[in-house]
């Protein structure tokens, strides 16, 4: 087309040029004014010259032109050399300016013409014509995301692009607008909690109108591993690209084999390549229902389907649920979620339980109805016998401590002791029957804190010692409040019915209580007269009602500290002694509330009473407890001493151990110092008192140095669990470091043993005559002596010149024209962080390493490893096993490694801000 159109111009001026050399013609033509055409072809390619060759994005160029000499029209062409040509188009016309429509998630590169054609009035055209391109969307691998959940990277942002297939549209979760994303490999993406507009998460139809499945996204964040469940952190960016697909066409991975291999639930090694993906599971054994968990079985291993609200409605999941018939086959389709390090399906479609047809005899029938009976250990409260669903089960009941009613309602006989009793299952389809026989517990009553202050009352006239603990409802008014006195008496229930007066409550709010308010408080016990009271010297106690504490969690304003009371209900999670904790569900007989990893609790049962002292909380739209709780079962009441103020901490040993916020006035030496950060004017600083070290977090004082002994003010901070002191210290130089060096040659360079530089001129050894090679005092080899060489950067410095950032790995790069140094190792080591140090991980497979060389000709004498100081990897020399960070170390040779190792559990990095090498010319 371009030669075309050359053709055609010479052609048209040959054509002019001959007219206008025609003696015969009196009509010759003027020359055309070009000044208004020339000068708008000036005014447009001023403005092109300042745009960007890179498209990535919509843009928009004029579409007319005006100045002084008229108004023009510019027609835009684009011709796509390279890459698809669908990623940039041209779009309308709108408000005088030409609209570019550019896909800036296209995979490829994309290199185009763009041509402008100006034309004025008459017809005269002029052109300009630019080269531009659409730059490939940077997408990381799904290798790449897995890396970085697996390593926990909370730094690097990754991005990827899929299509939605499922959403979590549960308005009242915390999770809400949450997405499970499959990209075209059919890889599965777990979005978690994505920043979104307060409009489309206010309601279930909102949030899948957001996101009708199969929409293509883009979803960018930080990447982690929550539980076992590999995510994008809470507040990623998701970005519509404007594609969609038939979610019908995005199929399901037939995993039934695969789970088939699995050991248990946990087993991520089989599992974890699957997660967030949509899966299907063919002719597993449906099982027990235990709440939301709709247990299934493949080959033996047990597995979970979660028929919640977050994919579907409840409705939909109702329709799901009336399907499932335990000990039946089925096939199952959803998409695997993994939830406490469990791996479990969330059903995305009301279709996704599919019942297999089976024929059974009676006595299978009658088989797998006794297989499918269970009941627990203990019972507390009335409660149900199962009814069959493959044969019929009648039930008999031998024992005092409960009663068999109609429909298999059983009715418990609380004693004052725990009992034992026999529930015996008969099972039987047509001519086939058998037995199936249950020992079970009756819990011992419970004795509620009234209940036990009740009991602890002495003889006639007598008031205990003790004041206890009364929680309960005011059941009864005795008596208005009595403005003289400032008291009230009345009466205080729980929810097993015990009763008890309290007889002249007498603290501030006495004048509000009404009957059926919630009351907390600690008195003695006194028998009057074989009445029963609660008397004397009332304390308040602040202890929540579960339905404020509930309320509370759900708001997000629960408080550490907060006190609730109720009865154990049901222990969910039995007590581990692993992680020495107990999850389980109070209530106060109307309410329930869970509470999530209470500490310790090996001795807790169902029934009893306890105080749980917490932060009240919430997940994914449920109130709960949360983890690390503690809880107590006694009612006698026990003043909380005043706490000392805490002493002035005065030494680096007594630093290490004190509480937070203690304040700190001490002496140390430096041993250590980090980068000093321009922007904000600080660094970080170690000190020791020869035994112990102590980091100074951002200390302010640029004109410290190593040796130095300062004096610290300040107060105790903590980062992962080890004591340091807070930002906002003040340090002050007591003796600044004078270095001294030994020994004092010329043959061996001078190395001050507190700060470990080297510095020949401070052996004030003076040549009087250089010219004979040998120094005057020492008679050493000057040449010699001066001939080694030291090496240094800084890794803010490389970074700069290298251009290293979170995504680089590996890296090569010189020290000077003679050293060389490498970072290997997996696909952690050698990132850039910070913009002032890379991090070399132990952890990774190879572990990661630092190898130094020097070419022929010449010898390595030592290197030193700048490193923060922390609870962090280190280096070690070759085999040995002493940590050389941030020490002058002798080598020899040519080349030698550095490898990292971890330090403890949490060390796993290494994070190296500067690297110094000292080599010299070998003899």
């Amino acid at each position: 087309m371009k030669k075309i159109l050359v053709s055609v111009l010479v052609l048209v001026m040959c054509l002019t040029a001959f007219v206008a050399c025609n003696p015969t013609d009196d009509n010759t033509p003027d020359t055309p004014d070009l000044t208004g055409l020339n000068a708008a072809k000036e005014y447009l390619q001023t403005m092109l010259n300042s745009e960007s060759t890179v498209t990535g994005a919509d843009f928009t160029r004029p579409a007319t032109l005006r100045n002084q000499h008229g108004d023009y029209t510019v027609t835009w062409t684009l011709d796509v050399t390279s890459g698809p040509a669908e990623s940039i188009v041209l779009g309308d016309v709108v408000d005088a300016l030409q609209k570019f429509n550019v896909d800036e998630f296209s995979s490829e590169e994309v290199i185009y013409t763009l041509t402008a054609t100006i034309t004025d009035a008459n017809g005269n055209t002029a052109t300009l014509t630019y080269n531009h391109k659409v730059p490939a969307f940077a997408l990381n691998s799904y290798e790449e995301y897995l890396a970085g959940c697996e390593a926990n990277d909370g730094e690097t942002i990754y991005t990827i692009k899929g299509y939605v297939v499922g959403v979590n549209a549960d308005s009242g979760s915390s999770s809400k607008g949450s997405l499970w994303i499959v990209d075209a490999d059919g890889n599965g993406y777990y979005a978690y909690a994505p920043t979104l507009d307060a409009s489309v998460t206010e309601s279930r139809e909102a949030i899948n109108a957001a996101f009708p499945l199969g929409t293509e996204v883009v979803v960018k964040g930080t990447v982690t591993t929550y539980s076992g469940c590999l995510e994008f952190n809470k507040g990623c960016e998701v970005i519509y690209t404007g594609n969609s697909v038939d979610p019908s066409t995005l199929p399901y991975v037939d995993c039934t084999e695969l789970f088939g291999s699995a050991s248990s639930m946990t087993d991520a090694e089989k599992l974890i390549g699957t997660q967030s993906t949509r899966v299907a599971l063919n002719g597993v054994t449906m099982g027990e229902i235990d709440g939301y968990n709709y247990h299934f079985t493949v080959n033996g291993v047990d597995f979970i389907c979660y028929m919640n609200i977050y994919l579907l409605s409840e409705e939909e999941n109702a329709e799901l649920v009336a399907k499932w018939n335990p000990g039946g086959k089925a096939n199952l389709t959803g998409i695997i979620n993994v939830y406490s390090s469990k791996y479990q399906i969330y059903p995305d479609t009301v279709n996704s339980v599919e019942i297999v047809t089976e024929t059974l005899t009676d006595a299978e029938k009658v088989a797998r109805q006794k297989d499918l009976l269970t009941l627990e250990e203990t019972y507390n409260d009335n409660f149900t016998l199962p009814a069959g669903t493959w044969a019929n089960v009648t039930w008999a009941i031998t024992g005092d401590g409960a009663t068999l009613g109609d429909n298999g309602a059983v009715t418990i006989n609380q004693t004052s002791v725990e009992q034992t009793v026999t529930i015996t299952a008969t099972i039987s389809s047509g001519e086939a029957t058998d037995t199936k026989e249950f020992t079970v517990k009756i819990a011992a009553a419970r004795t509620s804190f009234i209940k036990a202050a009740i009991n602890a009352a002495g003889e006639d006239g007598t008031t205990t010692e003790d004041s206890y603990i009364i929680v309960g409802t005011v059941s009864e008014l005795d008596g208005t409040y009595s403005e003289q006195y400032g008291n009230v008496s009345f009466y205080v229930a729980d929810a097993e019915g015990n009763n008890l007066l309290v007889y002249r409550y007498n603290l501030d709010d006495a004048a509000t209580i009404a009957v059926g308010d919630a009351v907390a408080f600690a008195a003695p016990i006194k028998n009057y007269k074989g009445t029963i009271e609660a008397v004397s010297t009332f304390t308040a106690l602040d202890i929540m009602t579960l339905a404020d504490a509930a309320e509370a969690g759900l708001a997000g304003t629960g408080v550490d500290g907060t006190v609730v009371y109720g009865y154990v209900k049901s222990i969910d999670s039995a007590y581990s002694s692993q992680y020495n904790n107990i999850t389980i569900t109070i209530s106060d007989g109307t309410n329930d509330f869970y509470c999530y990893r209470v500490a310790g609790g090996e001795d807790i049962v169902v029934g009893e009473y306890l105080l749980i002292t917490g932060t009240p909380s919430a997940y994914k739209g449920a109130a709960q407890m949360a983890a690390g709780a503690t809880y107590s079962r006694s009612n006698v009441y026990v003043a909380p001493e005043t706490p000392a103020p805490a002493e002035k901490v005065t030494t680096i040993a007594d630093a290490l151990t004190a509480a937070v916020g203690t304040e700190a006035e001490l002496e140390g030496t430096v041993v250590g110092l980090g980068t000093w950060n321009t922007q904000y004017s600080n660094w970080d600083v170690t000190i020791s008192d020869g035994t112990n070290l102590l980091l100074v977090y951002r200390c302010t004082n640029s004109e410290l140095g190593i040796g130095d002994v300062v004096s610290v003010v300040g107060t105790i901070g903590a980062y992962n669990n080890v004591n340091q002191i807070a930002q906002g210290s003040t340090v002050t130089v007591v003796t600044a470091h004078v270095c001294t060096f030994d020994p004092a040659d010329c043959d061996t360079p001078a190395t001050c043993p507190v700060c470990e530089k080297t510095d020949g001129e401070a052996l004030g050894h003076v040549d009087e005559n250089p010219a004979d090679g040998t120094c005057d005092r020492c008679q050493a080899n000057l040449q010699q002596a001066s001939s080694q060489v030291t090496a240094s950067k800084t890794i803010a410095e490389l970074i700069t010149s290298e251009g290293w950032d979170g995504n680089t790995t590996s890296q090569t790069f010189n020290l000077d024209e003679k050293v060389t140094v490498a970072i290997n190792g997996g696909s952690n080591t050698g990132k850039a962080y910070n913009g002032d140090h890379i991090r070399i991980y132990a952890t990774d497979s190879p572990a990661g390493t630092i190898t130094i060389s020097v070419p022929d000709g010449y010898e390595l004498v030592s290197v030193k490893i700048t490193t923060q100081v922390g609870t962090y990897a280190f280096l070690y020399l070759g085999e040995g096993t002493t940590d050389i960070c941030n020490v002058e170390t002798a080598v020899s040779g040519q080349s030698v490694v550095l490898n990292s190792v971890k330090n403890g559990d949490n060390g796993k990095q290494v994070r190296v801000t500067a690297i110094e090498v000292v080599y010299r010319p070998v003899a």
